[in-house]
């Protein structure tokens, strides 16, 4: 079953309703007397999972000011317990740096990376609050607190050659992406395509339905969104609702023509079972109408429904299914909330949505949000977890910051599997009739 956790410009468009969020900040550091003692610039990107980069100015051992060191960014939440009683505890999110690299100034310069420290404003949102340099988690490590004398959030209309030439170079894939590259037309192969996008979404279960909600509204968002930016046909069938039925689901399988240049993206949020007696890896999909429905025949198994798509010849082939694939009879967890910060307004990279749906060779994707005996955690606000992240990944790889790095499904994939668990593991999970204990929950997927 599902379970509904406490986390512990010429070449892109402005795109769909996500959090790509890019800070200019100025600070300084402050010596023993609290008096400013070094400043710094640095560039902050921030993806909606809570990875990302950040590049920072500062002058080097030789006095050159113009030096650049990139840095990993990583997201770490911090709660300070209140100090008055009945009072409401403070979390606070941290992006850590790690990996240091000078890409200016004097190479054999030791970088100590920064940890940006954001809070939640009243609208929800976690803004830059205060910036330290050293290793926080480490007694030893010597610390030292700096104070922002600025702080801009950059939208993309602000994004000019200057700022950009201030932390990238112009053979960096950024600038070049931004300025150096144009769209490349679609071919006469590509053109004419059509999306199929069948969406399955058990709206009504009382336990998970509003989650499936969230995740049906947002993917038909997304690649309807995906369509339009591409210039191609989007063909949605959406089975909800009182539709929702496996004789439905059996129906749109069936009516799916595609021709050999279109894209057929299959996608289920609801319930799911894993079978530990049969040989399938991936679960099987409730689609029953009512608990006193017998459940094995009212379920269709994800890998059969994957080859019973593939076989019908379309080029690119993306079946997804949120959902758990575990004994029947356990619950579904519930995730915690998000961090959210605001975005800046950056949208997709052309020719990199286009070398992912619209591929030379045919591809197959199969993938679900949970290894076989494992759980799939959701949350009322933003849906299945696996979801969430998947997404997130998509967003980030289409990214003008990816532009030219050759983005393949296997690294979004890869990410969006790689964050799902790396945060099911730092979160603990209300389960119903187990109680609270750490999430474990790993994606897995198949690419041929």
């Amino acid at each position: 079953m599902k379970t509904v956790a406490l986390l512990l410009v010429p070449l892109f468009l402005a795109a769909t309703g996500f959090a790509q969020t890019i800070y200019v900040c100025d600070y300084h550091l402050l010596d023993k007397e609290g008096n400013p003692s070094a400043y710094y610039r640095a560039f902050l990107v921030r993806y909606d999972d809570g990875t990302g980069f950040a590049r920072v100015r500062f002058e080097d051992s030789r006095g050159d000011t113009n030096a650049v060191a990139d840095m990993d960014l990583r997201e770490d939440i911090a709660t300070l317990k209140s100090e008055v009683k009945g009072g409401a505890d403070t979390t606070y999110m941290m992006l850590v740096g790690s990996k240091p690299q000078l890409v200016r100034g004097k190479i054999n310069d030791d970088y100590v990376p920064e940890t940006f420290g954001f809070y939640q404003d009243k609208d929800g949102y976690y803004v830059p609050w205060t910036v330290a340099k050293g290793n926080l988690e480490d007694d030893n490590s010597k610390v030292i607190i700096g104070d922002y004398d600025n702080v801009n959030l950059v939208e993309q209309n602000e994004l000019t050659e200057d700022l950009v030439l201030e932390f990238f170079n112009k053979d960096e894939d950024f600038y070049t992406g931004l300025f150096a590259t144009t769209v490349r037309p679609l071919t006469p192969d590509q053109m004419g395509t059509t999306l199929h996008l069948l969406v399955v979404a058990n709206t009504e279960d009382e336990e998970i339905g509003k989650t499936c909600e969230q995740d049906q509204t947002r993917t038909v968002k997304n690649f309807k969104d995906l369509s339009g930016f591409l210039g191609i046909g989007f063909n949605p069938v959406v089975i909800s609702g009182e539709k929702y039925s496996k004789q439905a689901v059996e129906d749109a399988i069936n009516n799916l023509r595609p021709n050999k240049k279109d894209i057929v993206i299959f996608y289920y949020t609801g319930h799911g079972f894993g079978n530990l007696n049969d040989n399938y890896k991936y679960p099987h999909l409730v689609l029953r109408t009512a608990n006193y429905q017998p459940l094995e025949p009212n379920s269709l198994a994800m890998e059969d429904i994957y080859q019973r798509i593939v076989a019908k010849g379309a080029r690119v082939n993306l079946e997804m299914s949120d959902c758990c694939n575990a004994d029947p009879n356990q619950l579904a967890p519930s995730m915690p909330e998000v961090t959210r910060t605001r975005s800046s307004g950056l949208g997709w990279d052309k020719n990199t949505a286009v070398s992912l749906f619209l591929p030379p060779k045919p591809i197959s994707i199969l993938m679900t949000a949970a290894d076989k005996g494992e759980l799939a955690a959701s949350n009322l606000s933003f849906g299945g977890f696996f979801s969430y992240n998947f997404k997130a990944a998509l967003d980030r790889y289409l990214s003008p910051f990816n532009g030219m790095t050759g983005v393949t499904w296997d690294m979004i994939l890869k990410e969006a599997k790689t964050q799902t668990a790396a945060k099911a593991n730092n979160t603990i999970c209300d389960i119903p009739t187990i109680g609270s204990r750490r999430c474990v929950q790993n994606p897995i997927y198949s690419i041929r």
